[in-house]
């Protein structure tokens, strides 16, 4: 687990911590593992996310949390430069960045080790995991060691 906040971020300690409860707490619960793990369906094979009680494909309710590769590329981004929170105000401008996994769902996320201004679609990521003050991990991207990027 990595704890540089990399450019253009505040502290991983100093963010608002996520939820612990609910279909959204059993998402972080995984990270806090040091896992990025997602819903996958039992019946018709689809991954959803953000999480449901229900399949949106199939409507079954048979979804269990299953790991992904954690690698990706980054899909899109908006840069934040007034924050939403703030504990966050610390973080001056942030990239909240839209990262397409190579199992195909998209997640919501930032990318670390490059300012919002380096970023760029298709950029290949990997996911790493960052603490929270008194909460869970928080998943986060970095470039690909090795990648080539676009």
């Amino acid at each position: 687990m990595s704890t540089d906040t990399g450019t253009g971020s505040g502290a991983a300690a100093d963010r608002p911590r996520p939820p612990t409860e609910g279909l959204a707490g059993e998402f972080f619960a995984w990270h806090a593992r040091g896992q990025l793990r997602l819903q996958r369906c039992g019946q018709c094979r689809r991954w959803s996310h953000p999480p449901v009680l229900t399949c949106p494909a199939c409507d079954s309710t048979d979804l269990s949390w299953q790991p992904v590769s954690g690698r990706g590329e980054v899909f899109t981004w908006t840069v934040t430069h007034h924050p939403f929170h703030p504990r966050l105000t610390a973080a001056g401008p942030y990239a909240c960045v839209v990262v397409t996994t190579e199992e195909g769902p998209r997640v919501l996320s930032t990318v670390r080790g490059v300012s919002p201004e380096q970023l760029t679609a298709g950029l290949p990521v990997q996911v790493d995991f960052e603490p929270v003050a008194d909460g869970p991990a928080l998943a986060v991207f970095r470039p690909r060691p090795g990648a080539e990027r676009p």
